[in-house]
């Protein structure tokens, strides 16, 4: 057998627990009978998600193979249905539902696991690979496949699709099925793929170019490479940093005000944490955010291994773990009641019981944006770290956009958190002026009483990015006051002015703009008319329509800071972020909800506008349509 295996024949031997019988004749058949240039993973990394099997080669793509060694007499599936409502048309959906036969617990079905390692990859964790690759081409260079080590290949097509000859059909176009009685046939069923592609015509070799490699992309995640201590730059941290970096064993708290580094010095940790040999979670709560933490680890000079490093955002690895361990996900993420108390106690539970299929233990936990936590994610989290057990909650009270209530974290009741609140506060990452602007502004609208937390400028010569010396401009347009939820096309026209001068005036490249709105309905407006009125103009956005009263993740999934597209995002999901251009829309004064008295509204409003001013590198213009910021708007310059 050849060593184009990862881990090696010799490593795998070693495993505790051993490979399933099925992963293992599974194994032996494809390093035997696959070309030579096809590479072979065993419960490869994938940020801790670890499929059964994958196989990844340049021409041929990567497929992710699940291996069930069921017996499938021990299972019961029920075909129910559902009733989808799209651009005014119902359509009835049928599909498979999944049981345990002794108990009748239902259970999440093998393509919904398969599915699930592809979209966190295309999606989630390379999000390049979907914006460089088309919809026809992914598809078939990211393909699926199940393998049944003791149920015929029929039984097992039987037992996964509805029963009929189209559904079966369309099913194993999406997903190769295998039983065992076909198990000598699977590299020949690899190799009519490839023929068959050769006869469509799809060919992936205009896919690569000198900025991007499909495959090294992949394999990063599949066998995650050596971080080498010469590929970081020197940073030069704050004495008040570098006594984060020094904790250890411990559960801590961080406080900052903007711009402080507090991401960066969470990178460094997780590094250094790495670097020893220790096995590091890095959370956020917001979807996008990640991406960014990964980046500033990149930058860190330590010497370690990726695969010791997960990153997850906190919805996400609740669906993960609940998933990955049998059970049937059915919550929206934007349903917030729901992931405050019945998810994590669900997998509060689950854990209880013993199950942890993928085996997520870590010996450090690295919490970003802890002012948005209830301590039930605390506690949930908690459950997964080792012996070792150090955590470290990173937060900004005054970024608190949530209206979380963070008592819980000041009392360390029914916490492991000890000693006083680190501060952070010397600004390392915001020019002077807006340091100056967003103080001004806490100071009118934010009650702070905290006093240690008064932000403290660092002179550039000491900072640890280098700015230009930004432009602010602040238009009040308190006269497009008039229907809920709108931007109305003469304000449109004024931004669409504001773009313009950026990119020809200022000479600033679309990708290092971005616009901040405060709801999906108005972002889509903008996305729009930006696309009717410059041609050729591509938007990486969030954006979603509802339908059923939710909305779909999937935009969120795919937006990254390096996308070369003009960016456009709500301001709740750009935080944490930064960018060098930042146009934000404020709210109007009409869109306060009814269920909101005018205050509560207010005091969210202030730390949503304050969030977003903090996240400029360099030139913020504000389009503010509320009568409450019009005579601090006034003190702000207002020509380009």
């Amino acid at each position: 057998m050849s060593e184009r295996i990862f881990p090696n024949w010799s490593e795998i031997k070693k495993l505790k627990p051993q490979p399933q019988a099925g992963e293992y004749a599974l194994l032996k058949h494809l390093d035997k009978n696959l070309p030579p240039t096809f590479e072979i993973f065993f419960q490869p990394s994938l940020n801790g998600d670890k499929p059964d099997i994958a196989i990844l080669e340049e021409d041929f793509g990567l497929m992710i193979i699940e291996v069930k060694d069921w017996n499938l007499n021990s299972y019961l599936t029920k075909t129910d249905s559902f009733t989808k409502t799209r651009f005014g048309q119902d359509s009835k959906i049928s599909f498979k539902r999944f049981f345990v036969k002794k108990n009748n617990a239902e259970i999440a079905g093998p393509l919904s696991q398969v599915n699930r390692y592809i979209e966190n990859l295309t999606f989630l964790y390379e999000p390049e690979l979907k914006e460089r690759i088309s919809v026809k081409l992914r598809s078939a260079l990211f393909s699926k496949a199940i393998y049944f080590h003791n149920a015929l290949t029929q039984e097992a097509i039987n037992f996964l699709f509805l029963n009929d000859e189209t559904s079966r059909e369309e099913g194993q176009k999406k997903c190769l099925i295998v039983g065992s009685d076909q198990l000598d046939n699977f590299s020949d069923k690899i190799t009519r793929i490839i023929e068959n592609r050769k006869v469509e015509k799809i060919d992936f070799s205009n896919i690569n170019n000198e900025n991007f490699n499909w495959i090294s992309k992949v394999r990063f995640w599949l066998n995650p490479p050596f971080h080498e201590l010469e590929s970081g730059e020197p940073i030069t941290l704050t004495p008040k940093q570098k006594s984060i970096l020094d904790t250890n064993n411990r559960h801590i708290r961080v406080k900052g005000v903007a711009g402080s580094g507090k991401t960066l010095v969470l990178a460094q940790k997780a590094a250094n944490l790495a670097q020893s040999g220790k096995k590091v979670l890095v959370v956020s709560f917001n979807i996008t955010l990640w991406h960014y933490i990964r980046d500033c680890i990149s930058r860190a000079r330590y010497g370690f291994s990726w695969g010791s490093i997960e990153f997850t955002h906190l919805h996400g690895f609740c669906k993960n773990y609940l998933r990955e361990n049998g059970e049937k996900w059915g919550y929206y993420d934007d349903d917030d009641e729901v992931f405050t108390d019945i998810i994590p106690q669900r997998v509060i539970d689950l854990h209880k019981s013993g199950k942890n299929k993928k085996n997520r233990h870590y010996d450090a936990i690295l919490i970003d944006e802890g002012q948005d936590y209830v301590p039930r994610w605390y506690e949930m989290l908690c459950r997964f770290l080792t012996s070792n057990d150090e955590l470290i909650f990173v937060s900004d009270p005054m970024q608190n956009i949530y209206d979380r209530e963070i008592s819980w974290v000041d009392s360390m009741k029914d916490t492991k958190f000890r000693g006083r609140w680190r501060t952070l506060n010397e600004t390392v990452r915001l020019p002077e002026k807006i340091m100056y602007e967003t103080n001004r502004f806490a100071n009118l609208f934010i009650n702070n009483s905290n006093e240690s937390l008064q932000p403290v400028f660092v002179d550039n010569s000491n900072n640890q990015l280098n700015f230009l010396d930004p432009h602010l401009v602040w238009r009040n347009e308190l006269d497009v006051n008039k229907k809920k939820n709108d931007i109305e096309q003469s304000l449109i026209s004024k931004i669409l002015i504001a773009f313009k001068w950026l990119t020809e005036t200022k000479g600033e490249h679309p990708q290092d703009i971005i616009f901040l709105l405060p709801d999906h309905d108005e972002g889509l407006q903008l996305v729009n008319s930006f696309k009717m009125k410059i041609r050729g103009l591509q938007v990486n956005h969030i954006f979603e329509k509802k339908y059923n009263g939710k909305r779909s993740n999937l935009k969120k999934l795919g937006f990254w800071m390096k996308s070369p597209k003009l960016k456009m995002c709500t301001i709740h999901s750009f935080k944490g972020w930064e960018l060098k251009n930042i146009i934000l829309i404020t709210p109007k004064d009409l869109d306060k909800p009814l269920y909101l008295k005018q205050d509560k509204w207010e005091e969210k409003i202030h730390k949503i506008i304050y969030t977003s001013i903090t996240r400029t590198r360099g030139n913020l213009i504000v389009f503010n349509r509320m009568s409450r910021y019009k005579d601090y708007g006034e003190g702000w310059p207002d020509k380009w």
